[in-house]
């Protein structure tokens, strides 16, 4: 009878849509900048070439906004440097925030820089982790903002922010 009412209790939340676990403990090794724009065809970005079209600017950052922003996500991401953050507009909340390593990514035959910015409170992580420039860390939070930019010097670049709500050092 137990079997079966665990059985029964595990199939309702099946139905409920409830996940059985989550991305990190499934044994996915958290998402890259990759997958990120991997969302847009390659039509869509190919139209980035160039660095003329802002109404393709506007449209690509508008969907990657769409399709990450205010969603949770696991990145696997290579730190570069920290520094003491307060946050604005917060109260008196104190934490980092962290630069990744820029990446250079290649999609649509355009090169890109990636950069993910990570905002962490100290409430989050009561401390933050040692580190080398380099060392990459599985990131799980909330996605804060999502685009890409095109500075008059004529890069592209992916921003990615993300409000942390756990940091782990990856494992090889």
């Amino acid at each position: 009878m137990k079997r079966f009412l665990r059985a029964s209790g595990l199939m309702v939340l099946l139905s409920l849509g409830v996940p059985s676990m989550s991305a990190a403990e499934s044994g996915k090794e958290g998402r890259t900048l990759e997958d990120i724009l991997s969302q847009i065809p390659d039509k869509e970005l190919g139209k980035l070439r160039g660095g003329r079209d802002a109404a393709a600017l506007a449209e690509v950052s508008k969907k990657l906004s769409a399709a990450e922003a205010t969603k949770a996500a696991t990145l696997r991401v290579k730190l570069d440097k920290a520094e003491e953050w307060d946050f604005p507009n917060q109260g008196n909340v104190k934490g980092w925030r962290v630069q990744s390593e820029v990446e250079r990514l290649r999609a649509a035959g355009l090169y890109l820089e990636g950069r993910v910015t990570l905002y962490i409170k100290q409430e989050a992580v009561s401390e933050l982790p040692k580190f080398r420039s380099g060392a990459e860390f599985l990131v799980t939070g909330q996605v804060s903002r999502c685009d890409v930019l095109q500075p008059s010097n004529g890069k592209t670049i992916l921003n990615v922010d993300i409000q942390v709500s756990k940091l782990v050092e990856a494992k090889k």
